[in-house]
């Protein structure tokens, strides 16, 4: 977005991030259709449609490499591809490790975040993807992709590490990436809470408005610059 603006010939001084900032959401009573299928295995839980935009190949494909029985993976949304990925999980020998959830109440949907220990998100292609806000909301440890906007801002790696961007399209990477926490389960505690104190210093929308305000009142000073 800021390298479309410099296109449009916008001043670097007058760009500022405004993020898309759903409410967080409050920690609930785990789906116990997740738990029962679970069984004691950590959860990696993607929210969203199933379709080739959301990455839903490449998620099965990258699981699949991570030969893990200590770990499941839960698809909750909307089949928009009338099972094959169903058949794909079929075929990559992980039938019994993944659980197709289908479609959850949107006022529930936190019993699902409550549920998982890490939230992915592996789209192609996201303007933002606000599932990475909602599992940073309930202390997840976040993986998303590249072609992102979320996971430019709410997944920081380093120090202060909230989780992994991996390469949007790349099974290689997002297998990396789960497989930081399949090799290390400690870190997803440790990245999910920090994940939830930058969500609550940074991403709530209250948060959003003051920056929103403050930046109007810096640009209300320059008045020659935006005509």
């Amino acid at each position: 977005a800021r390298r479309a603006f410099r296109v449009m010939g916008v001043p670097e001084r007058m760009i500022a991030d405004l993020y898309y900032v759903p409410a967080g959401l409050d920690k609930a009573t785990p789906c116990m259709q997740m738990v029962e299928f679970a069984k004691g295995r950590k959860i990696v839980v993607a929210v969203g449609a199933l379709c080739r935009r959301k990455g839903t190949d490449v998620l099965l494909k990258a699981f699949a490499k991570l030969n893990t029985e200590e770990w499941c993976l839960v698809l909750c949304g909307l089949d928009r591809a009338d099972g094959l990925y169903q058949a794909l999980a079929g075929k990559l020998g992980i039938e019994d490790r993944v659980l197709f959830l289908g479609i959850y109440p949107v006022d529930r949907i936190s019993e699902v975040y409550s549920a998982a220990d890490v939230c992915v998100l592996a789209s192609r292609f996201d303007g933002w993807g606000a599932v990475l806000n909602e599992a940073a909301s309930l202390g997840l440890p976040l993986i998303g992709t590249d072609l992102c906007g979320a996971s430019w801002h709410l997944v920081q790696n380093g120090y202060g590490c909230t989780g992994c961007r991996v390469l949007a399209g790349s099974v290689r990477s997002l297998a990396a990436g789960l497989r930081t926490y399949v090799c290390n389960s400690d870190l997803a505690d440790k990245h999910g809470s920090t994940a939830r104190k930058i969500f609550c210093k940074i991403f709530t929308p209250e948060e959003n408005a003051v920056r929103l305000t403050e930046t109007l009142s810096l640009w209300m000073g320059k008045k020659e610059d935006i005509q």
